[in-house]
């Protein structure tokens, strides 16, 4: 009697069964409407496993089925833990940052006035923000494009630091009328017209915690200190990189430490480089002392500006 009845409704008890194995998994998660439209997905992979344990267990006995489960288990806690902290397996947990063209696009406005011209440096300067009106006076291009990318100064870069030192007076009205233009889309437009005018491109790093930054001293027109290529003996400890640009030394720096380098000196003439090659503060002072370079490691996820020529 009991062996009829439940051969006769094995199937409809199954797939209870494994929808509700499924379905209690959605208590991991803060109910919402997003949640309940979702939940298919949500639940399918643990569906998936209950079809498949509910088989196993009927057909070739309970030690195949928990056997899946176990595995199961296993495979889908290593998971998170290599996703949080790959270094636990061995992997790197550094990746590369993420560089994007900075300003985005903007359209211009329907009708604006703009001028941008070089002045004197003057003790003080004037500015002024608004989604209508901007205003800089005696200001150098590098607190200009500060502002107006709503950045530290110390994370913005440029190429060659002169450029960033140009004393600018900069006015922009918006003569459009009845057709507002955001705050953000206005100093994005601005930055957008500036960096056009001095054939700049504006780059923004976003560079994971970890990381390592290159980049030239704030006020070095060159590297300086830099050794004779004729006459280089490296001592012991040290390595001798020749004929290098600095982003060929941030690429041997890599190998060397195994660390991930994010290079925003991105001198284009080659030098011969002379490092420590298995200390890392070492390294750190005498790219300093010889060779004008700061190298600093992020504790957190951050951003940087770099502004380089556009050929």
């Amino acid at each position: 009697m009991i062996e009829e009845q439940w051969h006769k409704n094995y199937l409809i008890v199954f797939c209870i069964t494994a929808l509700v194995f499924g379905g209690v998994h959605i208590l991991n998660y803060k109910l919402t409407l997003s949640l309940l439209i979702f939940s298919p997905l949500v639940v399918a992979p643990q569906l998936f496993l209950g079809v498949n344990i509910g088989y196993l267990r009927v057909r070739y006995g309970f030690g195949w089925g928990l056997l899946l489960h176990i595995v199961h288990n296993i495979v889908f806690a290593v998971i998170p833990i290599v996703l949080i902290n790959p270094a636990i397996l061995g992997f790197s947990s550094n990746k590369n940052a993420l560089v994007l063209g900075y300003p985005p696009e903007v359209a211009a406005p329907v009708a604006y006035h703009l001028r941008i011209e070089e002045g004197r440096e003057s003790i003080f300067n004037t500015y002024k923000l608004s989604p209508e009106e901007i205003l800089f006076e005696g200001t150098k291009m590098k607190a200009v494009f500060s502002r107006l990318a709503n950045a530290d100064s110390a994370k913005v870069f440029f190429e060659e630091p002169a450029i960033g030192r140009k004393i600018l007076n900069v006015k922009f009205l918006n003569e459009s009328q009845g057709t507002p233009m955001s705050y953000t889309k206005t100093r994005h437009f601005l930055i957008g017209r500036l960096l056009k005018k001095y054939n700049l491109k504006g780059e923004l790093f976003i560079i994971p915690a970890g990381n390592w930054i290159l980049t030239c001293k704030q006020y070095s027109e060159i590297i300086p200190g830099l050794p004779d290529k004729g006459n280089i003996k490296a001592k012991s400890g040290n390595i001798t990189v020749k004929d290098a640009t600095i982003s060929d030394l941030a690429e041997k720096i890599e190998s060397l430490y195994h660390v991930r380098i994010t290079s925003l000196a991105n001198n284009r003439e080659e030098h011969t480089f002379i490092i420590p090659k298995n200390d890392i503060m070492a390294l750190r002072e005498v790219l300093s002392r010889n060779y004008g370079l700061d190298m600093n490691k992020t504790e957190t996820k951050t951003t940087r500006f770099y502004i380089s020529s556009r050929e």
